[in-house]
């Protein structure tokens, strides 16, 4: 073979490799930037000081204000909360704060750099966002249509590219120029070049039908579910019918997100509440989703009153790979894969939920509708 074929091959092999590095960071991270109450000016400083409060053990009650230097009427503990939880820096243990690996060491080093590279490692499309302005100059109306445009998304207003541009703009990653327009920091451009940062590309091959694509097989936690599943008719006997209740749109992405603030354990009225806030919900919608959640297979109940993620659904948030989320489903609700195989073939509505009665769902539909 000649000599400039092997390179190309080379090449081509780092490309698919890259390109499989990209995947990985997408499907762990979150689509969004929690709430942080408060002016953007003042997030770094509030972060900082927060997560001093907690390192000192000052995060036992989360119904209590803390005490923040400069911040006259600051909010209960439980506010904070889901921003920090949502970033990383703090794990909830029976409504305690402390700080996880990722927040001691942003305690030791609490620099504008260190909490962007944790947004980054933790967020869709943050390094991307500034990618576009790095390039040349933009409004926000701009990089909102440039973002919509290379990665397909459907954003109904600019909410998501100005919470990303706020974060960007507070950690001195971009700044104004005049005419509404930003530009990348020199800050921002040393960050860009330590991202490893996601390519339209990367996505594309997400949704190829190729028959050469390989399924990854799942973690040991979910093996074991799907090989009882198949070993065990009681079983199949015990998969259930709840129905599926997340909040849209993006209802798995939101899912993780739900299923991550429980990753540690949890009292019923911190995670209720965290719902509740996160989603805009009222009290009796967050409550709703109890039945699904336990029935799925991915919350348990460890104490009277007190909730964490199961080890399955602990290795889905670790693998990120939404198709171990299907896989959890299958072992614990009824006429999940099977609804797969029912549909591997054209199959029209009325004869999928013929083949759905059979396993218990649909019942009250009759078949001719």
């Amino acid at each position: 073979m000649p000599e400039s074929e092997n390179i190309q091959d080379a090449d081509s092999n780092t490309s698919a490799a890259d390109l499989q590095k990209q995947r990985i960071e997408w499907r762990r991270k979150s689509w969004t930037i929690p709430d942080l109450r408060g002016g953007k000016q003042s997030w770094l400083s509030l972060v900082k000081s927060l997560v001093s409060l907690v390192e000192s053990g000052q995060a036992t009650d989360l119904d209590a204000c803390p005490n923040i230097s400069g911040i006259p009427d600051p909010q209960p503990w439980r506010s904070y909360a889901g921003f920090l939880k949502g970033a990383g820096l703090v794990s909830n243990q029976a409504g305690i704060l402390h700080l996880s690996d990722i927040g001691i060491k942003f305690h030791n080093n609490s620099t504008p750099k260190q909490l962007a590279d944790i947004l980054q490692d933790r967020i869709r499309l943050f390094a991307e966002t500034l990618e576009i302005i790095a390039s040349t100059p933009a409004t926000v109306e701009s990089v909102n249509e440039q973002l919509c445009r290379k990665y397909a998304l459907d954003w109904a207003n600019l909410s998501n590219t100005r919470r990303r541009m706020d974060w960007l703009e507070v950690l001195d990653l971009i700044e104004g120029l005049g005419d509404r327009k930003w530009g990348a920091t020199a800050a921002g451009k040393t960050a860009l070049d330590e991202w490893c940062l996601v390519s339209p590309d990367a996505l594309e091959s997400l949704d190829s039908d190729s028959e050469d694509s390989e399924i990854p097989g799942p973690p040991v936690e979910i093996a074991l579910l799907l090989q009882n599943l198949s070993n065990s008719p009681e079983a199949q006997k015990k998969r259930n019918t709840y129905n599926i209740w997340v909040p849209s749109p993006n209802r798995i992405e939101n899912l993780r997100v739900i299923i991550q603030t429980a990753s540690e354990r949890i009292t019923r009225a911190d995670f209720f509440s965290f719902i509740e806030e996160e989603f805009h919900l009222k009290q009796s919608s967050a409550e709703s989703m109890l039945p699904f959640l336990k029935a799925s297979g991915l919350l348990e109940e460890v104490g009277r009153g007190v909730y964490s993620a199961t080890v399955a659904a602990r290795a889905w948030l670790e693998t990120g790979n939404d198709l171990d989320f299907i896989r959890i489903l299958h072992a614990n609700m009824r006429f999940v894969g099977e609804m797969i195989a029912a549909s591997s073939n054209d199959i029209v509505r009325n004869d999928l939920y013929t083949q759905a009665e059979a396993y218990g769902l649909n019942t009250e539909i009759p078949s001719r509708l």
